[in-house]
């Protein structure tokens, strides 16, 4: 049987071991990490929706999942094409939500389907990375701890419990597969191993732009512990050191940050220093972290001072210690991609950025905590006695395993903290804000809570409140306006303006052009919302919502065969009352008797209330005493408030979240 030929030499037994693990020892670990993680993080299994991209996400999931099982072609087309939406996601984390989403009974399910896949997905690549560096160190115990130390750390809280954070999760899990079949390349020397590091490598860049630098990595490894750097080992790493390139360069050519950014309004220098000093305080001390880091007004002189300081300990690593320069220099590469679209967001980088940032140095630290002989022979052969210097280090050997178990028990009471912040989102952005009052995102996550909670009065307080802290904001008009259209005392015309204003910071704002098509419907300018909202439903034609919209704008105006087309659009997506009572209409307008029946029995069916609702159109009054309608039309209730086809998601192109643009 042939074989692969060798394309380097074998690296040698005191850099990587060649034995393996035994089983019940790794069963054990595995056992423990996945044990450890569920007390730690199972809170978010009933954490809230927190923010308007994790609504966008639990939407557009819905959508991608019923045309995955439908329309298998189409989906695949549309997951590597261009596409206007509230949230960009990349293809594979994309799949992973349409997944949750097919197995999820209803939309009430899905969010703990969500989290429990998260929660997966961080307990195996804890296990991977355990495992990793179990074999690296050559004992087991340093692997569980690298382990646990990666798997507890309360930077790790929002990566699982955030609704929107799956990418950083599915990355990790490609890149870490990365490293392990990287591992087997260098130990056998054989050329079918690079395939697979080629492959993870790729499906970690189609997870998450975050991991798109992670050949780095291992030319970061290759440097130290392999000690294999070289001309040949950048050969091997070609095909993705090409890719990386490339990668980087339709950024930079094609998505560079808008005008007017944080980082160049800051200055990048002092921006970048920011950043680094928070993300290494928060790794070293992770105490009072914040699901959120807005730019305060001054930040004086110190991170400049402290970055540089950072910045010539980096130097020192490089010409003295290759250890350490490996591990800092691996962790900037696991979190640097996150910088260029964290750069317009006004703050600094999230904790689920940070995912990743200790997987290089713990593998250093594995490899630098490999077992060694306890005696050391002279020429003779005979073992020499302990020094005194070899007895302190057996000392330091007892007391390590303490200190680390102590550590690992801290960080896991912190983390757990950490994740009980994440249980509600008015809750959270409140903590926010008594840190951050004057930071407008903190209230534009209430009034979406407040929103999701029928409170339209504590929105527009919340509102208002941040259009007084930015008035020339694209968000807070955006924001204002909405809260005034849903608001219960028909307010629609003063949601014009402030909507109006915010849509001349992008005309492709498609929650604003609905928005404020809605608006103008509702205040008899029918003509001109109609244009919005085919404006809007042109740029997303598959948003449901778009099309009651439009098809409710077509009723106003007598289009009844435009209008049934929207709601027939609309249906394809979801099937839900509102839908079904809009084509009962639209069908009785037709004339179509039996069509608006059967719809107008299928929406009360669904919603009682309906049946109040429906005597609102005239179309369907006129067929109150016709059979079968009697039940189905109640002219005495009080009409139930309907959102027709309204949003309050964040713009595509405007100042958003840290996120939606990777």
């Amino acid at each position: 049987m042939a074989t692969d030929p060798p394309i380097a030499r074998p690296i040698s037994a005191p850099t990587v071991p060649t034995a393996g693990l035994r089983f019940l020892p790794v069963f054990l670990g595995a056992a423990t990490i996945g044990a450890s993680v569920f007390a730690a993080f199972h809170p978010a299994l009933t954490a809230g929706m927190v923010g308007s991209a994790d609504r966008a996400i639990l939407v557009e999931s819905q959508r991608d999942a019923w045309m995955m099982c439908s329309d298998a072609k189409r989906f695949s087309v549309q997951l590597v094409s261009p596409r206007r939406a509230a949230v960009s996601l990349s293809p594979l984390t994309r799949v992973s939500y349409a997944v949750d989403a097919y197995l999820s009974d209803t939309p009430l399910v899905q969010p703990f389907q969500v989290r429990l896949t998260n929660l997966t997905l961080h307990t195996l690549n804890a296990i991977l990375l355990f495992v990793i560096a179990a074999r690296w160190s050559g004992r087991v115990w340093i692997g569980l701890a690298a382990g646990l130390l990666f798997a507890l750390h309360p930077l790790q809280a929002e990566s699982v419990a955030s609704f929107s954070r799956r990418e950083v999760l599915l990355g990790g899990f490609f890149t870490l597969l990365m490293i392990s079949a990287y591992l087997r390349f260098v130990r056998d020397a054989r050329l079918r191993w690079t395939l697979p590091v080629y492959g993870w490598y790729l499906m970690a860049a189609l997870a998450s732009p975050l991991y798109v630098a992670a050949p780095l990595v291992l030319v970061l490894l290759d440097v130290w512990p392999l000690r294999r750097a070289g001309l040949q080992s950048l050969l091997e790493k070609s095909p993705m050191l090409v890719f990386l390139a490339t990668a980087i360069g339709m950024t930079a050519w094609g998505a560079a940050p808008a005008g007017g950014s944080t980082a160049r309004d800051l200055g990048w220098g002092e921006w970048l220093s920011l950043n680094v000093v928070s993300a290494v305080g928060r790794v070293v001390w992770p105490v009072r972290l914040s699901p959120f880091y807005p730019l305060s007004e001054s930040v004086g002189v110190w991170p400049m001072v402290a970055a540089a300081v950072l910045a010539a300990g980096w130097l020192m690593t490089l010409l003295r210690r290759r250890a350490a320069f490996s591990a800092a220099t691996g962790a900037a590469a696991l979190t640097a991609p996150a910088l260029w679209w964290s750069g317009s967001s006004g703050e600094l980088l999230h904790d689920a950025w940070l995912y990743a940032v200790a997987v290089v140095p713990l593998l250093c630290l594995a490899s630098a905590c490999r077992a060694e002989p306890t005696e050391v022979p002279d020429r003779a052969g005979a073992p020499l006695p302990r020094s005194a210097g070899m007895s302190r280090g057996a000392g330091l050997s007892r007391v390590a395993p303490l200190v680390t178990a102590a550590l690992i028990v801290t960080l896991g009471v912190l983390a757990y903290g950490q994740t009980l912040i994440w249980d509600n989102s008015r809750d959270l952005y409140a903590q926010v804000l008594a840190r951050y009052p004057r930071w407008t995102g903190g209230h534009i996550g209430i009034i979406e809570a407040c929103i999701d909670e029928n409170d339209l009065d504590g929105a527009l307080r919340h509102a208002r409140r941040a259009i007084d802290l930015a008035p020339t904001d694209p968000q807070t008009q955006f924001y204002l306006g909405t809260v005034l259209l849903l608001h219960r005392d028909h307010r629609a015309a003063e949601a014009v303006a402030p909507l109006r204003r915010a849509l001349e910071s992008n005309r492709d704002w498609i929650a604003c052009l609905q928005n404020l098509g809605v608006a103008l419907a509702r205040t008899g300018q029918t003509d001109d919302a109609i244009r919005f909202l085919e404006r809007a439903r042109d740029l997303d034609p598959n948003s449901a919502a778009i099309h009651v919209g439009l098809g409710h704008a077509y009723l106003r105006v007598e289009r009844a065969a435009s209008a049934r087309r929207e709601f027939q659009e609309a249906l394809r997506v979801r099937s839900d009352w509102v839908v079904n009572l809009g084509l009962a209409a639209a069908w009785a307008m037709n004339d179509n008797v039996e069509l608006a029946r059967r719809h107008l029995a299928m929406a009360v069916a669904q919603e009682p209330s309906a049946s109040a609702r429906a005597a609102t159109f005239d179309a369907l009054r006129r067929l109150h005493d016709h059979p079968g309608f009697e039940a189905l039309i109640d002219l005495s209730a009080a009409p139930p408030t309907v959102l027709e086809g309204v949003e309050w998601l964040p713009a595509t192109g405007a100042r958003g979240r840290q996120g939606q643009g990777a």
